[in-house]
């Protein structure tokens, strides 16, 4: 038997049927999308915020009373976050057994692109490292 062509109002049903399905479907996809953008946004943030905690305290152990020098240290590896975090400088202080130590802490407040419903819109992001003075 012989294929019979299809009628041209038929194409045009099927036409129509793919958009109204594009339509239902794209507004999941775009939220799939933002959702799958925040999530990066938020993690490059905290590996940002961790390297910079710990750019701060390496420069910190060599420097421990140049204040100035360890939040610059900080914030320069953290060039790209806006805004530019917090940087807060602790010591040095003594273990009791000679040793002196140093802590710093960066702090950063991510704020997503769009508000998702049921989260909150901005969040804190919090590194600390502490570390040795060198002798």
């Amino acid at each position: 038997m012989c294929a019979m062509p299809q009628s041209p109002s038929r194409n045009r049903r099927e036409r129509g049927q793919s958009l109204v399905e594009l339509a239902l479907v794209l507004p999941l996809l775009m939220l799939v999308i933002l959702g799958a953008i925040d999530f990066g946004r938020v993690f490059y943030a905290s590996m940002t915020v961790a390297g910079a905690a710990r750019n701060g305290a390496q420069y910190a152990s060599e420097n421990p009373t140049d204040t100035t020098g360890i939040q610059s240290a900080a914030l320069d590896d953290a060039g790209s976050l806006d805004p530019a975090p917090t940087v807060t400088v602790s010591g040095p202080t003594s273990d009791g057994n000679g040793g002196e130590y140093v802590r710093v802490q960066v702090d950063h407040e991510f704020s997503t692109l769009i508000p998702w419903p049921g989260l909150p819109s901005s969040i804190e992001i919090s590194r600390a490292v502490t570390m040795r003075v060198a002798q």
